[in-house]
């Protein structure tokens, strides 16, 4: 059992996992649930996969010796394709992480996806499975935007954000020194900074995040309007939050919104917030009915407690709540770690069940375990 003082190094750490460290699939709904639901946001588990793919993983899934068997003929971008879904197949990782690399197997080299994947490799050698299982949940709620950009270097950074500074060193000096030579050469642009501004932001570096504001040409971009957000410490930008909402395609910036707002809600006058929550409602519903998005897991429909919670909608949390807890299975204790860590968040400690409670003190035995070590 977890001692208090330990609990109290990882539960800040866990209050902010509790917004959006599931990541396992939502069981699909019938249109005739969706309706009947007094939940108001339908979810789909179908989207759309290209066709190169869809042959990919027909192939791996069947375990089809495409090399050796001369009646398998199949195209050389096919073929850099298998190597790419092999190498992905073959690891061990969270559902939610295996489609972040899918995701990247049309626009990123096979080079580049091992690199990735040789972090997961480092992980599975220096920690324990369970360790490493945690670990690799974490990587898995990163933006899938910022995931595209740079695989690399944000699955480095989903580990120091949340307080990891002791597992890849190496890696994170090498992500560091490639990007400030970026960012002083011709091949500086808003995306290099906004990776360096959160490896700044993760390392406690005050002067070197209000360096890169300052030095930051204004713009309507998201990844603009996101750094000003992040940077402002106890400040509330709302004129900064809409400009995102209206600018911004990806759920995964939303939901970095939804984290500020929710901090600083006391900061919120009423207007404002119904008008923000609204407006992050909509963007959610269009994000998870749009058939190109393959991102429909736990945690993409989580967030929406926060959102509903926020609003004084009881009814529509407990119907999340219900959601995901019939899909969830009683062994899966990341699941209900971080349900406790909501109740408890949000003064409603009273609902924490005997597995909840039990499945928490676990997961931050585990948690505790991972940030101790050094490799």
């Amino acid at each position: 059992m977890l001692n208090i003082s330990r609990k109290n190094k990882v539960f800040s750490l866990l209050l902010i996992l509790s917004l959006g460290l599931l990541s396992k699939p939502l069981l699909a709904m019938s249109k005739d649930e969706v309706e009947d639901s007094k939940f108001k946001i339908p979810v789909f588990n179908s989207c759309n996969i290209s066709l190169v793919e869809r042959c990919a993983r027909y192939i791996t899934a069947n375990n089809i010796d495409w090399k050796a068997n001369d009646d398998v003929q199949i195209t050389q971008d096919l073929k850099e394709y298998m190597k790419k879904i092999q190498e992905i197949e073959s690891r061990r990782m969270p559902a939610r992480l295996k489609e972040l690399f899918l995701s990247i197997v049309n626009s990123n080299s096979l080079e580049s996806i091992l690199k990735v994947l040789q972090v997961l490799d480092k992980l599975d050698n220096h920690f324990t499975q369970e360790e490493a299982d945690v670990l690799k949940s974490l990587i898995s709620i990163c933006p899938q935007n910022l995931f595209k950009i740079d695989p690399y270097a944000t699955t480095v950074l989903s580990l120091l954000s949340f307080g990891f500074s002791n597992v890849l060193k190496s890696e994170l000096e090498e992500i560091k020194n490639f990007y400030e030579n970026k960012i002083t050469s011709n091949e500086d642009s808003l995306e290099a900074r906004y990776i360096l501004f959160n490896l700044y932001k993760s390392t406690n570096n005050t002067e070197g995040v209000n360096k890169l504001l300052l030095n930051t040409i204004a713009c309507d971009h998201e990844l603009y309007h996101l750094m000003v957000i992040i940077g402002s410490g106890a400040e509330l930008k709302v004129k900064n939050i809409k400009q995102v909402l209206n600018a911004s395609n990806h759920m995964g910036v939303i939901d970095r919104v939804v984290i500020d707002l929710y901090s600083k809600r006391e900061l919120l006058n009423p207007i404002e917030k119904e008008e923000l929550l609204q407006d992050i409602l909509q963007f959610k519903e269009k994000s998870l009915n749009n058939l190109d998005n393959r991102f429909k897991f736990v945690y993409d429909y989580t967030l929406l407690m926060y959102i509903y919670y926020l609003m004084d909608d009881q009814e529509n949390v407990e119907c999340i709540i219900k959601y995901i807890l019939n899909s969830t299975p009683e062994t899966d204790f990341f699941t209900y770690a971080n349900l406790t860590a909501y109740y408890k968040m949000t003064g409603q400690s009273e609902k924490v069940t005997k597995i909840m409670s039990d499945s928490f003190n676990s997961y931050c035995d585990l948690v505790a375990d991972a940030l101790n070590k050094r490799i």
